[in-house]
C-alpha cells in the first residue's frame, strides 16, 4: 500500500467529496450531543427516581427517521427540529419524534371532532407521573446540552400559553417547577359540580375561553379576570 504523502487526501475522503464530508462531521458532532443530552437527563432522572426512564431516553434519535435529518440540520447551539422548520416548514423528525416518546406532552394531545363553526377541537389526555417527570428531566438535559440560558421553569412560563396539556397534568407539572396555582383556574368543574372537559381554548392572556365560548356557559374554570382579551384556538 502506498505511503500517503502529508496534506493528501485518503482516496475514500476524496470521492466522499467536500459536501459528504460536512455531512459526516455533521453526523459525529450530533452523536456527541445526543450521547450528551442522554447523560444528563439520565442523572435528572437517578434524581428523580426513575432510573430506567433515564436510559431508555430518546433511542429513538438514533433512527434513521430522526438522525439523518437532524444531522442535516445540525446547529450545536440549538435543536436542528427548529432549523429544519425554518427551510423546510415542518420537521420529519419531530413527527416521527413526538409520536413515539411519551414524555412529550404532544403526545397525550388529540382532536375531539369539529364543532358547529367547523373548528377541530383538541383535547389533551392526563400524563403519567413517571413520564411527567421525564419530561421535567428532558428540559434540564437540553439546556445543558445547548447551553439554554434560562431555566425550565422560566422556559416553561415562556411557553406554557402554547401547550396543552391535562388540567390535572398541568397542576403537577407547575407544583414541581415551584409555581403557585391559582384556585380559579384550578377548577375542573361548573358551578353545577358537572365536570368540565373544554380545555381546547387558549387565550393570548394565558386563561382558558370566556363562558361564551364554553359549551356549558356557567364554567368558573373558563373566567377570565382579565379584560379585552381575544379567544384563539390552538
Amino acid at each position: 500500500m502506498k505511503s500517503m504523502g502529508k496534506g493528501r487526501v485518503s482516496p475514500p475522503l476524496r470521492r466522499l467529496g467536500g459536501g459528504d464530508c460536512r455531512m459526516l462531521n455533521r453526523c459525529w458532532r450530533h452523536f456527541k450531543t445526543i450521547i450528551k443530552h442522554k447523560w444528563y437527563v439520565l442523572i435528572e432522572c437517578c434524581k428523580m427516581g426513575i432510573p430506567w426512564r433515564g436510559v431508555l431516553h430518546d433511542l429513538s434519535k438514533f433512527s434513521p427517521s430522526e438522525f439523518v435529518p437532524s444531522a442535516r440540520y445540525f446547529q450545536g447551539t440549538s435543536s436542528p427540529i427548529e432549523a429544519e422548520r425554518e427551510a423546510v416548514g415542518y420537521s420529519y423528525a419531530w413527527r416521527h419524534h413526538k409520536g413515539i416518546n411519551r414524555h412529550h406532552w404532544q403526545w397525550y394531545v388529540d382532536d375531539d371532532g369539529v364543532d358547529e363553526r367547523g373548528i377541530i377541537r383538541w383535547n389533551a389526555a392526563p400524563m403519567p407521573d413517571k413520564y411527567l417527570k421525564e419530561m421535567y428531566c428532558d428540559m434540564v438535559g437540553a439546556g445543558k446540552a445547548y447551553g439554554g440560558e434560562m431555566s425550565v421553569k422560566e422556559y416553561y412560563l415562556s411557553k406554557r400559553h402554547g401547550w396543552l396539556l391535562h388540567p390535572e397534568t398541568k397542576a403537577k407539572f407547575e407544583e414541581m417547577l415551584g409555581i403557585p396555582q391559582k384556585k380559579e383556574m384550578a377548577r375542573t368543574k361548573h358551578n353545577c359540580g358537572k365536570p368540565c372537559s373544554w380545555n381546547s381554548w387558549i387565550s393570548p392572556c394565558g386563561c382558558p375561553s370566556t363562558c361564551e365560548e364554553c359549551p356549558c356557559r356557567d364554567c368558573e374554570y373558563c373566567k377570565c379576570e382579565k379584560d379585552n382579551h381575544e379567544t384563539v384556538h390552538h
